[in-house]
């Protein structure tokens, strides 16, 4: 009898505690809910007219696992819109230059392969809410044997992906090669066969090129012979970088191998192959590439051994036209790019006679003790050039820096950021 009585005592007081938890719950919710418009995001402008962000649309996304707010500034004013998702995600982000894959739409590419062997493999594994879709997969084939390795081959050369290109459904490649290269390099369509996931490379159909040109310039070891740094894709044109005869020269192609005229850029060297001249400035070869097909325009952004970048901008609107040539540094005792912990945090194009330059930057060190540069203060900074000189730059203030920053194990090799815990800024773009 007291069992029982004491068995109803406990349900009697279990209700009002699952009351008091599910509006406990509920509060959590509302009050979650509630602040998804409360962020901080306001625009500060620190140099000169803010008109030049009249015309300009500057977005992105601060992003964690348990939500994602995307940010619009334009002018003074900045909008935001934030998703709340309804379980925590540790997603992979993607971020330029990271790892072993291209992301191009929808697609994440892996290009294989070398010279001697003379053939190269590409594979394409489809992309699905920022995940790599591993049983998703199709491979190309694309046979270079027109191209002779020389015995004096040079090692400064880029990543095979930079070869690859895409213009909608349509994927193309060429290969990278220095002046330790000769014969008969070209631009190929790709022949994917999606049928398996897996197919033997004897058993892939070969690509073919849709158009060639020559290497045999790097047989005379006193000219300045010619390198192919990569391929890029801008408004349906194809756009194949070189650096041929000290300059900079960007070819533009049709899919169909309809040659669309060239921009070039010089004196245009790049580093570790001329060593003459203390004070030259040299230019690594890993440039980054930003498109924008509506307007048609192309930014190329290397990165030079004096600490700034040279951009390279180019209208593909019809033939290949040069647009503009900036270099930009935009470090200072103050401020410095974000480079380790965080890939894609910059945006370059050019507008309206000005090159915008969107970027997420870290507060610099102000000692010199041993300090956690990961948890240095987070900034998004825009500079705007015209006619090379810097017009105006602004800093969208945002309340990333106010997340709780746990530290770990006190050294710089150990810190690491947690995705789903801390938030980071991604999907940059100027339109």
């Amino acid at each position: 009898m007291k069992l029982d009585k004491w068995a109803r005592l406990k349900r009697h007081a279990a209700l009002p505690l699952a009351v008091a938890a599910a509006v406990l719950i509920t509060l959590v919710i509302v009050d979650v809910r509630s602040a998804k418009g409360q962020g901080t995001y306001m625009a500060e402008h620190l140099q000169g007219d803010s008109s030049v962000l009249e015309d300009v649309t500057v977005s992105g996304a601060i992003v964690d696992g348990n939500h994602k707010t995307s940010f619009a500034w334009r002018g003074s004013e900045v909008s935001i819109d934030t998703e709340v998702y309804p379980y925590a995600r540790n997603e992979w982000r993607y971020r330029y230059g990271y790892g072993f894959y291209k992301r191009i739409g929808d697609y994440y590419y892996s290009a294989s392969g070398n010279i001697w062997g003379q053939e190269y493999s590409v594979t394409r594994q489809e992309n699905r809410a920022n995940r790599m879709v591993n049983y998703e997969h199709a491979a190309a084939s694309i046979p270079v044997r027109p191209i002779v390795y020389k015995e004096n081959a040079a090692d400064y050369t880029n990543k095979p992906d930079y070869g690859l290109a895409a213009i909608g459904e349509e994927v193309f490649f060429t290969v990278v090669t220095t002046k330790g290269y000769k014969g008969t390099n070209g631009i190929y369509k790709l022949a994917f066969d999606p049928t398996s996931p897996y197919i033997p490379p004897d058993e892939r159909q070969q690509s073919s090129p849709i158009m060639t040109f020559s290497l045999d310039a790097n047989e005379d070891e006193h000219t300045g012979g010619i390198e192919v740094l990569g391929l890029e894709s801008v408004g349906g044109k194809l756009a194949l970088i070189l650096v041929k005869e000290g300059a900079l020269v960007i070819e533009g192609y049709s899919t169909s191998g309809e040659r669309l005229g060239e921009a070039k850029v010089e004196p245009f060297s790049l580093s570790g192959r001329d060593q003459s001249g203390t004070n030259r400035v040299n230019h690594y070869e890993s440039y980054e590439a930003y498109s924008n097909d509506e307007s048609g325009m192309l930014s190329l952004s290397f990165l030079s051994n004096q600490s700034a970048r040279t951009i390279v901008s180019l209208d593909f609107t019809e033939n290949v036209r040069l647009a503009d040539v900036t270099v930009a540094s935009i470090e200072d005792d103050k401020i410095k790019e974000e480079s380790e912990y965080g890939y894609n945090v910059r945006f370059i194009t050019f507008k309206n006679g000005r090159l915008y330059y969107a970027s997420v930057v870290r507060e610099s060190e102000e000692t010199e003790q041993a300090n956690i540069y990961g948890i240095h203060p987070i900034k998004f900074m825009l500079h705007v050039y015209e006619s090379g000189e810097l017009v105006y730059k602004g800093e969208l203030h945002t309340d990333i820096n106010d997340d709780l920053i746990r530290v770990k194990n006190y050294f710089d090799q150990s810190f690491s950021y947690d995705p789903i815990e801390y938030r980071n800024i991604y999907d940059v773009r100027i339109d």
